[in-house]
């Protein structure tokens, strides 16, 4: 097996450099071994340029059994290529015919191109077929001795597990990968520190989530790469868990992701959704309702629907959202969207759904260990959490949930009390003053409701409402703050 198979890479590339194009040309598979040590040397941007010189030499040469041979790792590394740049279909036309053209005993080349087509069907949202795949790439080297690819087909598989929400059995495989490429330095390690960082950041580990973090974004910068986002994205929460807003902001500009235009994918949809809570929280209520809009972020968008009050179209958002996920099989971000569904279903008024919801996913999240997923959630999620204790009697690891929170909350709540102090009226609408007065009057919310002609239900909505700017729990305490501020 080559040399650079196996992950030996800096001498090929050093010597290769050093030799005239005329020599390449005359033995065009120089060009073929450049490629793959660039490849594996975790330089993937200059491969481009070695593949395009391999073709042109091709065309020169005898068409016999070993053309034949280096045309078919000519396209395997055309869909290596294709698989940094996220085009799915490109991975699979390149994979499909390299294997079409590598001879059978060419284990190491027709390895690469099974795996190349396994990150294509994942890439499609096709998870058990990816799985599939990468598990025979797993089998098939074990054999051959190919580490390099046995790395990548067990970071993609980590991948799945934790889309699936397995989250002990995503890290225990990233931990293996990490432990198989062996050299910290190297770029094939990147996808595994960072998917274990996000694990240990879920499960508030947050100073083991920051080290693998950071050594993600030495990589990114070894490897010079301008669009990959993902170490500063959890950077970003890293900081937001310790209260430090200002570098988050600062960190986040980086991604570059309010240049971007239409539907966003990935981690530069993630990066998308963490500006619009820097949105929000600096009161930026139109500018986040429009970079949710344009960006198609339906968690954004349910968010920022909830902060100005119109918690029913938040819910049908965030509805549909949860439904699409789980139909694709999602099981993370259905998760994600059922916190959030949860939220919105306690500012409208529904604790008791509220309630069941998060039950729900308290036993679904519960055997992964999961933190960061509720206190990122901040008062809000610790209200219906203390409800859910209290109506369901859940206690082990809601209190743990509970305990997390410290003094992350107290911060948030003096946030929110100085925020009010100069709350203005105009945040009210005219059906909210309205109700406040009546409920200033002495008026059940029966007698309300009837006075208005609205429905019951509508009418406690607009109490949660009403409530929840002025932040107050009681009537009398919503009657006493809209005096304080002027509005009665």
């Amino acid at each position: 097996m080559p040399l650079y198979f196996r992950g030996e890479t800096a001498p090929i590339i050093q010597w290769l450099s050093l030799q005239p194009h005329a020599v390449l040309n005359t033995y065009p598979y120089l060009w073929v071994a450049f490629s793959w040590s660039l490849l594996f040397g975790g330089h993937p941007r200059q491969i481009e340029e070695k593949l395009l010189c391999a073709e042109a030499a091709m065309r020169l040469a005898p068409q016999d059994m070993s053309a034949m041979e280096i045309n078919g790792q000519i396209a395997v590394l055309w869909a290596w290529l294709a698989v940094y740049r996220n085009e799915a279909d490109s991975i699979y036309t390149h994979a499909s015919r390299a294997l079409e053209l590598l001879n059978q005993d060419s284990r190491p080349a027709r390895t690469a191109a099974q795996c190349a087509l396994g990150v294509a069907q994942m890439f499609r949202g096709k998870r058990v077929e990816a799985s599939e795949a990468f598990l025979q790439v797993i089998d098939a080297v074990r054999s051959s001795g190919n580490l390099m690819f046995s790395a990548v087909a067990s970071t993609a598989l980590a991948g799945i597990h934790a889309t699936n929400f397995k989250l002990h059995l995503a890290a225990a495989t990233y931990r293996d990968v990490i432990q198989m490429i062996a050299d910290p330095t190297h770029s094939l390690g990147y996808e595994a520190h960072l998917g274990l960082a996000k694990i240990y950041y879920d499960w508030n580990e947050l100073d083991q989530a920051e080290s693998h973090a950071l050594v993600c974004s030495e990589l990114v910068a070894r490897v010079k790469s301008e669009s990959e986002v993902g170490a500063d994205v959890l950077l970003v929460r890293l900081m937001l868990a310790r209260d430090k807003h200002t570098e988050s902001e600062t960190l986040l500009a980086r991604t570059n992701v309010t240049a971007k235009t239409g539907q966003l994918a990935g981690r530069m949809q993630e990066a998308a959704e963490l500006h619009v809570l820097h949105l929000l929280r600096r009161g930026e209520i139109k500018e986040a309702a429009y970079f949710s809009n344009q960006f198609q972020l339906p968690i954004g968008l349910a968010r920022t629907l909830l902060a100005q009050y119109k918690g029913f179209e938040a819910l049908r958002v965030v509805e549909s959202h949860r439904s699409g996920m789980e139909a694709q099989g999602l099981a993370q971000e259905a998760l994600k969207a059922r916190v959030v569904q949860a939220m919105v279903h306690q500012a409208v008024g529904d604790v008791d759904v509220a309630v069941q919801v998060l039950s729900e996913v308290v036993t679904q999240a519960e055997p992964q260990g999961s933190i960061r997923l509720f206190l990122d959630e901040g008062v809000p999620m610790k209200t219906l959490l203390t409800k859910l204790q209290y109506k369901t009697g859940m206690s082990t690891y809601v209190s743990q949930l509970l305990a997390a929170f410290g003094t992350q909350m107290a911060d948030e709540k003096r946030v929110t009390v100085a925020t009010l102090s100069h709350l203005p009226p105009e945040v009210f609408s005219q059906r909210e003053l309205e109700i406040l007065r009546l409920i200033q009057d002495g008026n059940s919310n029966q007698k309300i409701s009837e006075r208005l002609f609205l429905s019951l239900s509508t009418v406690k909505w607009h109490n949660q409402n009403i409530f929840a700017k002025l932040d107050v729990q009681r009537r009398t305490e919503a009657v006493a703050r809209a005096l304080e501020l002027k509005l009665l």
